[in-house]
């Protein structure tokens, strides 16, 4: 039994890693023309940053930009210049990388440097990173969860005031665009003339370094940093996760209406089998009811792009 399931599963996982290169490969070159064929490019950079030149000083900045950076060389050129700068294996110095002594192998990416704020883009990203993974690790779990429970609620209210209302407002959630959103957030809740309910930036207080950790009430109440932290993390929590929560949200309805129609079906088809064989199905039914009703729950998070539209 054991080597029937085996390999199956690894010619499945064979196929999905051999599609993996094929597949990032066409990622790039989509990314690449997305960048190089959008209007604009060095011409609005310079004009924008150089407004007060004269059109031929301008044109040199723009001549010169376009050598530093390979613009001037085909678009074929300069995808696989690209490629090999961003990717961590390709052709590289003597001396850099792994193996050090041959060109070709492994090697540091090099994403660069950002024109507008003059540093290297790994840096800049380096600085972000933290505070990403934290918002990751901190709103994952409470909207997963949430909107698991939302999408569950919805399906066994199917058609009713939670499935209708619902809905509706989490079709205007996910319609909603972050930087709008993000806009709305701060000039409401962060507003000092408004409601001033969280801070509009940062992700500390200025006098964190001389809180405590955990709250105090000793001479009035003190929040400290941990509770500090997390009021920093309220809004841009709420901006990042919202429409993730409203997707998963109602793919899990729609899964939960699929299960909930194929398990009609099959007591719809149960009932032509013999009235005793047909109690054993019920009762074995609802003693696994909780396992085989809501084992597929979590997969929606993890697999937002499958759906699965029965019933809907």
């Amino acid at each position: 039994m054991t080597s029937v399931f085996f390999l199956p599963m690894t010619s499945y996982i064979i196929r999905r890693l051999l599609l993996l290169f094929p597949t990032l490969l066409g990622i790039t070159i989509v990314t690449f023309l997305v960048m190089a064929l959008s209007p604009g490019g060095m011409k609005a950079i310079v004009a924008n940053r150089e407004g007060t030149m004269d059109p031929k000083q301008r044109a040199a900045v723009r001549a010169f930009y376009e050598k530093k950076y390979g613009l001037d060389k085909p678009l074929p050129v300069q995808y696989l210049k690209w490629l090999n700068h961003v990717t961590p294996v390709g052709v590289k110095e003597p001396g850099a990388g792994w193996p050090r002594a041959a060109r070709f192998g492994f090697k540091a990416p090099d994403l660069g440097e950002s024109i507008n704020a003059r540093r290297p883009v790994l840096d800049m990203i380096e600085e972000s990173l933290p505070i990403t993974l934290l918002l990751n690790v901190v709103t994952l779990p409470i909207f997963v969860g949430i909107s698991i429970w939302s999408g569950i609620v919805a399906a066994r209210n199917r058609g009713g005031l939670a499935d209708v209302g619902g809905g509706t407002l989490l079709l205007g959630l996910f319609s909603v665009p972050q930087i709008w959103a993000g806009v709305l957030l701060i000039g409401f809740l962060a507003n000092k003339e408004i409601l001033h309910w969280f801070p509009a930036g940062g992700l500390h207080d200025l006098r964190s370094d001389s809180m405590a950790f955990l709250p105090t009430f000793s001479g009035g109440f003190q929040r400290g940093w941990l509770l500090d932290t997390a009021w920093h993390l309220v809004l841009p929590g709420i901006c990042f996760s919202y429409a993730q929560f409203a997707f998963t949200s109602k793919l899990t309805r729609s899964r939960q209406g699929c299960q909930r129609e194929y398990d009609r079906l099959s007591s719809r088809a149960a009932k032509r089998i013999a009235p005793a064989h047909y109690f054993v199905l019920v009762d074995s039914a609802q003693h696994d009811r909780w396992r085989n009703h809501h084992r597929g729950h979590l997969q929606p998070s993890g697999h937002g792009e499958i759906g699965c539209g029965c019933g809907d």
